[in-house]
């Protein structure tokens, strides 16, 4: 379970299928988590913003745990299959007196490479948008209503450092269709949208 002070003191290890395990676990526990914390009855302005901030903590924590991880490629099987493949042809090429070849399985290392890149790249996109919006409404509401401690302040101390890693452009971007929650036009319709301030991180009307 991730830390609620250190959303980055933890990163998924072993192969890429243990690690895209992990982060389905990570992902569907959260959900239901927040599922859970929706259902209470009469929420308060603190209660709100002590969800969103807890729970964008932890879609923070799963996206530093998946950035920061450098899985093997193979399970432990699939790379003993591929030593012993290995060294069977470089056996039967020096016994025909030939250079070992190495496309077929420089194109399957390859190819995994590449798979595990774009499911990265997909839960990644995936994560930044819950927990920068999580992050950016719980900073909203605390400010509204002049909420303070550790759930709060945390939200606030991490969006500087989400916005610097992601930059001006994807947070903008991420940000572009998130109703101001603070806004008290009755239509939700009409009413304003966050905008991103380029630079440091803030929001305002």
């Amino acid at each position: 379970m991730c830390n609620e002070d250190d959303e980055s003191s933890q990163v998924y290890s072993g192969n890429v299928k243990d690690v895209v395990r992990a982060v389905d676990t990570a992902l569907r526990l959260t959900e239901q988590l927040r599922l859970a914390l929706q259902r209470v009855p009469r929420q308060t302005p603190r209660w709100e913003v002590a969800t969103l901030a807890r729970i964008g903590s932890l879609y923070d924590c799963i996206w530093t745990s998946l950035r920061q991880a450098v899985p093997s490629y193979f399970t432990p099987q699939q790379a003993a299959l591929l030593t012993k493949l290995q060294t069977t042809v470089m056996h039967l090429n020096n016994i025909n007196g030939t250079s070992p070849p190495q496309t077929q399985i420089n194109a399957t290392h390859n190819l995994v490479r590449a798979k595990w890149s774009e499911a990265k790249e997909k839960y990644l996109d995936v994560l930044e948008t819950k927990m920068v919006r999580d992050y950016v409404t719980a900073a909203l509401l605390a400010r509204r209503y002049a909420l303070d401690g550790f759930s709060f302040t945390r939200a606030h101390a991490r969006l500087p450092v989400v916005a610097s890693i992601l930059g001006d452009e994807k947070m903008a971007r991420l940000l572009a269709d998130v109703i101001d929650p603070t806004d008290p036009e009755p239509d939700p319709t009409k009413r304003r949208r966050v905008a991103y301030r380029q630079g440091a991180f803030g929001v305002g009307p």
